[in-house]
C-alpha cells in the first residue's frame, strides 16, 4: 500500500534549503518543495515495502492502483506488449502504455525503462507523480513519472535473505548486502543484490489447462503436428480432400469440422520463466569546500533469461520458393502472389508418397491415401515441423528462446553556490551527467523453409546435393529425408499420451537434419545508450510576497538518444535478404527482403541516434500564507526527429483550513516518435489472428508526427487528527497517439464476422493481408501493421488514498488504509486512415482491449485497503488487492464456426456448440498477510503469505486463461526473509 504523507506547512516552501544539499523532489528543480505540494506525488518508503514483506518488484508495480497493464510473470503472448522482452519490467500509469510513463533514478533517465534492473536493496524510497510532467523532464512523462531514489546517509552494513515457496515450482530467492560509511566531508554506500525466479511450467496450474471447447484461443493452433493434408496425383493435382493426420486426437489434438488438426503449443510453456537476476550499486559523495559538493553513482544490471520455454517449433507461414519444389510442380491455385522482385512461391509444401514415413502411412491407413496418390501437400499454416512429440534437437521436449540483458549507469554532478544575482538572490547551482548503456542480447530457434521442403522430398542435409532429385534419401550422399507424419511420434510427453500408430525406425532422430533446417533465429545484439546533460539554477529570490520569497529554477539540457542493433547474418536482411539466399545464396530479390525463415522475421542492422536540446524554468510564487502558485515552462527542439515544442504548467495549493488543502494542476505534455517506430523496418510478434497463431509484422513509419497531451487535475488534502487522506481527479486528452494499427480493427474491417472470402486487389487486403490460398479468413498466412499517429484518446478518473492511526489498541498501534483508481472515461475517437474506417469511437473502460493497441486491460476498479497492528517488536499487516470485473469486447472469438467446432474426438459439449465462457473477466480478490518481528542483535524475520485464500486469476478468453497484465497466477505463496543490521 502507498504510504500517504503527511500534510506539510505551506510556509516550508520558503525554507531555504542548503545549496550544497543533494535535494531529489519528483516533480520540481526547485528546492524545499514539501512531498504533499501542489504535485499528486504518492511516495513508497522502504521501511513500507518491508513491512508489506519485500514484494518484488513486479508485484509492488502491480499493487500501484494507478497502475493497469502491467507487464509481469510472463510476456511471451503480450504481443506488443513486453513480447520478445521476457525477463523485463515496466509501469504503466493510467494505462497509457509503459512508453508513456518516465522511470527515473535519482531524479535521470535510464537508458530502457526496465524496471528489473533497478537496485532495490540500495532504494530508500519511490516517488509516484501521477501527473504529465513534460514541463520538467521533457518526452515521455505524459502518465506521470516513477522515480527511485536511492538510500541517504546510510552507516553500518545490512544484509538480506528470502526465500519464496511456490507450488509447482522450484521456488524464487534473493540475496542483498548494502554498505555505508560517513566522514566529516564525504559519504560512501555500496549495494549488490541478486534475485532468482524460477521456472512454473503451465501445467502446473489446473486453471491454465483448458479443453478446446472451453477456450479455442489458449493457443488450439491449425499450424498442427500431426498435420493436415491433400492427396495429390502425379500432376500434383488433388486425389482428395483434406484430412487431418490419424494421429491427430491420439496425441491430444482435436480435429474440427473445418477438417484441420489443431493442437496446443500452450503445454510446453510456462507461466514463469526461470530468470537470473543480478545488480551493483555505488555512490560517493564529496564536499569539496563548504559550498561545493561532488556526487557520483554507478550501477550496473545483470538479466538472464536463459530458457524461455516456447513451442517445440512455429508453424509454417511463408511461401515456399520455386527453387526447392520439384519440377513442374505449378498448379496454379498452389502458388503465393509474389511481390515484383521476389521469386515464385507455393503456400504448400510437397511431400513425395517416396518420403518413407508418408509411404508407410499410406500402407496402414490406405483410406487415407485414395488411388492414384503420388504424394501430398500441405497448405502454410495447417503445419509445422514438431509439437505433439517435443523437438528431437531439445530431448522430444519444447524449443527456447534466449534473453540477456545488461545495464550500465554512471552519473555524476558537481553542486555549488552563485554570488548574489540581483534580484535573484544567491543562486545554487547543479551541473550533471548520466550516461546509460543497455545491451540485450537474444535468439530463438526456427525452421529455414527452403531446407525444410527439401528435407521432405528427401534431399535434407548440409552436404546433400539437392540440385539432382534423384539423390534423395540417399544417405552415402548425405541426403535425408523428414517424415512429418505422426508414425514418427512416440508420445506426447507432457501429457503423457502413447501413439499406438508410432514406428520407430521413421522417427525423426537424424541430428545433423534437424540442426540443419531448425537452427537459430532472430539473434540479433542490440545496445540502446542514453547521455544527459543538465545545468540548473534555483534559488530564492529577492521578491517577496505576502506568503514569503518568489522560488525560481532555471535550466538546459542536452540529451542525446542512440539505438544500434546487428542481428547475426542469418537474420539479417542484408545478409540474407532472399528465402533462396541460405539455399543458392542468391541475393535477387532487394529491395523486398523477405526471411527465410518459417515464421520468424529477419532484422535490418540498425544504427540511430537523436539529439535533442532543452530549457525550462520554474517560479514558485507564495502568493499568500495560505496561496502557493507554482509556474513551468520547457521548449525542447528535436530537429526533423521530432520538431520543436513548447509545454507550459501551472500547479496551485491553497490551505483553505488547518485540517483542509486543495490542489490543482493544468498543462500541456509531449511524447517524441520513438527512434525505431520511425525507421522503415519490420519486426514480427507471435499473435492470435482468427483463432490461429501466426506471424504480425509491424513496420516503421518515418513520417511519424510527435503526440501531444494537454492534462489538468484537480484534489484535495485532508489531514484531520490521526486521519489523513488526499483525493484527485485527473484528465488526460491525447493527441496524434503514437501507435500501431490495431490487430482487432484491421480483422474486423477485413472480416466483419470473422470468416469469409475477401478480394485481394482490394488495397486495405492487399497492404495488411498475405495467403496462403485463395482469399479468405481461412487462409491468411501473416498480417502487416504499420506504425501510425492514431485517434485522439482521452481518458479520465479519480484516486484516493487515506489512512487512519488508531493508538492503544490492545496495546499497540492500529493503522487502517486505502487506495483506489477509479477511471470515469477512456475514450477513443474514431480511427480513420486514408479513408478506412478501422474502429469507431469506443469507451475502453471496463473492457479487456485485447488485440486493441489502443488501449490496455482497463478494470474500472482497483483498490487496496490494509489493517496494520504495531506492538513493540511486531508487525501484522493484512491487505485486500480488489481488481474490477472487465468485458472481452472481441466478437469474433465468441462466435460459432467451422473453426471453433470440435468433432474429434468427442467433446464435452455438443458437436455444435461452442461454449461461451470468458466474455466477462470476473472481478479479483486477493488477500495478503505479513508479520513481521525485531530479533534480537539488530535482525529482522518476516513471514509473508500471499494470495492467503488461494484464489484463481479469473478466467480469459487468451493464449494463456488468464489476463498475464492484470491478474496474480501463482497461486497462494509462502516468503521467510531475514535482515541483519551490522
Amino acid at each position: 500500500m502507498l504510504a500517504l504523507v503527511a500534510a506539510t506547512s505551506a510556509s516550508a516552501q520558503n525554507q531555504r534549503a542548503s545549496t550544497v544539499e543533494e535535494v531529489v523532489v519528483t516533480g520540481s528543480f526547485i528546492r524545499g518543495t514539501p512531498e504533499d505540494a501542489a504535485l499528486p506525488v504518492d511516495v513508497i518508503s522502504s521501511e513500507e515495502l518491508q513491512k508489506q514483506g519485500s514484494p518484488t518488484m513486479v508485484e509492488m508495480i502491480k499493487s500501484l492502483t494507478a497502475s493497469s497493464g502491467v507487464l509481469g510473470e510472463s510476456n511471451q503472448f503480450t504481443s506488443g506488449r513486453g513480447q520478445a522482452s521476457e525477463g523485463a519490467g515496466s509501469v504503466n500509469l493510467r494505462g497509457l502504455g509503459p512508453t508513456r510513463t518516465l522511470v527515473l533514478l535519482n531524479g535521470h533517465r535510464l537508458a530502457a525503462d526496465d524496471t528489473n534492473a533497478l537496485p532495490m536493496s540500495a532504494i530508500g524510497r519511490v516517488e509516484v507523480l501521477k501527473d504529465g510532467a513534460a514541463s520538467t523532464y521533457g518526452s515521455d512523462a505524459i502518465g506521470g513519472v516513477v522515480n527511485f531514489i536511492t538510500r541517504k546517509n546510510f552507516t553500518g552494513v545490512e544484509v538480506s535473505a528470502d526465500y519464496r515457496a511456490i507450488d509447482g515450482s522450484d521456488g524464487d530467492y534473493s540475496a542483498s548486502i548494502t554498505a555505508g560509511k560517513a566522514w566529516d566531508r564525504f559519504d560512501v554506500l555500496v549495494s549488490a543484490g541478486y534475485q532468482f525466479r524460477a521456472d512454473l511450467p503451465i501445467v502446473e496450474r489446473d486453471w491454465a489447462m483448458r479443453e478446446f471447447h472451453e477456450n479455442p484461443e489458449a493457443t488450439w493452433s491449425t499450424g498442427s503436428s500431426p498435420m493436415s493434408f491433400i492427396p495429390v496425383g502425379a500432376t500434383f493435382t488433388p486425389v482428395g480432400a483434406r484430412r487431418a493426420d490419424v494421429g491427430c486426437a491420439v496425441l491430444g489434438g482435436v480435429v474440427t469440422a473445418d477438417g484441420l488438426c489443431r493442437s496446443q503449443p500452450l503445454v510446453w510453456d510456462n507461466i514463469v520463466d526461470k530468470t537470473r537476476s543480478a545488480q551493483i550499486y555505488g555512490e560517493f559523495n564529496a564536499d569539496l569546500t563548504d559550498t561545493l559538493r561532488f556526487h557520483a553513482e554507478a550501477m550496473y544490471a545483470y538479466t538472464e533469461t536463459p530458457s524461455v520455454n516456447t513451442t517445440p517449433s512455429y508453424t509454417t507461414s511463408r511461401p515456399i520458393s520455386q527453387t526447392v519444389l520439384p519440377a513442374g510442380f505449378t498448379n496454379v491455385s498452389t502458388w503465393a502472389t509474389p511481390a515484383p522482385d521476389q521469386p515464385p512461391g507455393s503456400n504448400f509444401f510437397y511431400v513425395p508418397i517416396t518420403n518413407p514415413g508418408f509411404a508407410a502411412y499410406c500402407a496402414a491407413n490406405p483410406t487415407q491415401c485414395p488411388a492414384p496418390t503420388a504424394g501430398a501437400v500441405i497448405q502454410l499454416a495447417q503445419w509445422r515441423p514438431f509439437l505433439t512429440g517435443g523437438n528431437p534437437l531439445f530431448g522430444n521436449k519444447e524449443s527456447i528462446l534466449y534473453r540477456e540483458r545488461r545495464n550500465l549507469r554512471l552519473s555524476a554532478s558537481l553542486q555549488g553556490e552563485t554570488p548574489k544575482l540581483g534580484f535573484l538572490g544567491e543562486a545554487g547551482w547543479d551541473l550533471n551527467t548520466t550516461y546509460g548503456r543497455y545491451e540485450s542480447e537474444r535468439y530463438g530457434y526456427d525452421a529455414v523453409t527452403g531446407r525444410l521442403q527439401l528435407a521432405l522430398r528427401g534431399l535434407g542435409g548440409p552436404a546433400c546435393p539437392w540440385q539432382n532429385p534423384a539423390n534423395a534419401g540417399n544417405a552415402a550422399a548425405g541426403c535425408f529425408y523428414l517424415n512429418p507424419f505422426s508414425n514418427s511420434i512416440s508420445g506426447h510427453p507432457i501429457l503423457g499420451l502413447q501413439n499406438p500408430g508410432f514406428n520407430p525406425a521413421l522417427e525423426n532422430t537424424n541430428k545433423d537434419l534437424l540442426a540443419w533446417f531448425f537452427t537459430r533465429a532472430d539473434e540479433q545484439f542490440t545496445v540502446q545508450e542514453v547521455i544527459e546533460t543538465n545545468l540548473v539554477f534555483n534559488g530564492q529570490s529577492d521578491l517577496t510576497l505576502p506568503g514569503g520569497q518568489v522560488g525560481w529554477a532555471v535550466g538546459f539540457q542536452w540529451l542525446r538518444t542512440m539505438y544500434n542493433t546487428d542481428p547475426d547474418p542469418l537474420s539479417s536482411n542484408v545478409e540474407t535478404p532472399c528465402p533462396d539466399t541460405p539455399i543458392t545464396g542468391s541475393t535477387t530479390c532487394f529491395p523486398t527482403p523477405t526471411s527465410p525463415f518459417v515464421f520468424l522475421g529477419n532484422l535490418n542492422p540498425q544504427d540511430l541516434s537523436r539529439d535533442s536540446y532543452a530549457g525550462f524554468v520554474e517560479l514558485n510564487a507564495p502568493i499568500t500564507d495560505n496561496l502557493n502558485l507554482v509556474l513551468a515552462a520547457r521548449y525542447e527542439d528535436f530537429g526533423d526527429q521530432g520538431g520543436t515544442t513548447f509545454n507550459p504548467k501551472a500547479s496551485v495549493r491553497w490551505q483553505a483550513l488547518g485540517w483542509l488543502a486543495f490542489r490543482g494542476s493544468v498543462g500541456t505534455t509531449f511524447r517524441a516518435p520513438p527512434l525505431t517506430s520511425l525507421a522503415p523496418d519490420t519486426g514480427v510478434t507471435l499473435q492470435n489472428v482468427l483463432g490461429t497463431f501466426r506471424p504480425v509484422e509491424v513496420t516503421g513509419n518515418p513520417e511519424l508526427e510527435p503526440e501531444t497531451a494537454f492534462t489538468y487535475s484537480v484534489g484535495a488534502i485532508l489531514d484531520i487528527g490521526n486521519f489523513r487522506a488526499t483525493i484527485d481527479y485527473w484528465d488526460f486528452k491525447l493527441e496524434k497517439l503514437l501507435t500501431t494499427e490495431p490487430l482487432q480493427a484491421v480483422l474486423n474491417v477485413a472480416f466483419p464476422t470473422g470468416t469469409g472470402v475477401c478480394d485481394l486487389s482490394d488495397p486495405f487486403i492487399a497492404q495488411h493481408f498475405t495467403f496462403s490460398g485463395p482469399c479468405s479468413a481461412a487462409n491468411v498466412a501473416s498480417v502487416k501493421l504499420s506504425q501510425i499517429n492514431g485517434p485522439d484518446t482521452t481518458t479520465s478518473g479519480i484516486d484516493v488514498l487515506a489512512t487512519l492511526d488508531l493508538p492503544d489498541v490492545m496495546g499497540g498501534n492500529l493503522q487502517l488504509g486505502s487506495s483506489l483508481s477509479y477511471i470515469l472515461d477512456y475514450t477513443v475517437n474514431e480511427l480513420v486512415i486514408s479513408g478506412v474506417t478501422f474502429a469507431p469511437e469506443t469507451d475502453a473502460v471496463g473492457f479487456a482491449n485485447f488485440g486493441n493497441s489502443l488501449a490496455y486491460p482497463l478494470p474500472e476498479w482497483k483498490a487496496e485497503a490494509y489493517a496494520e497492528f504495531t506492538r513493540d517488536r511486531h508487525n501484522l499487516r493484512w491487505t485486500v488487492r480488489y481488481i474490477d470485473g472487465y468485458i472481452d469486447q472481441r466478437t469474433a472469438q465468441f462466435t460459432s464456426t467451422a473453426a471453433n467446432t470440435q468433432v474429434s474426438p468427442t467433446p464435452t459439449v455438443p458437436a455444435n456448440a461452442v461454449t461461451y465462457s470468458g466474455r466477462k473477466i470476473e472481478a479479483y480478490i486477493q488477500h495478503d498477510l505479513a508479520y513481521r518481528v525485531e530479533l534480537p542483535w539488530d535482525t529482522t524475520a518476516t513471514f509473508t503469505v500471499q494470495n492467503v485464500f488461494d484464489r484463481d486469476p479469473s478466467f480469459a478468453r487468451t493464449e494463456l486463461n488468464y489476463d498475464a497484465l492484470t491478474s496474480n497466477p501463482l497461486g497462494r505463496t509462502f516468503k521467510l526473509g531475514v535482515r541483519k543490521r551490522f
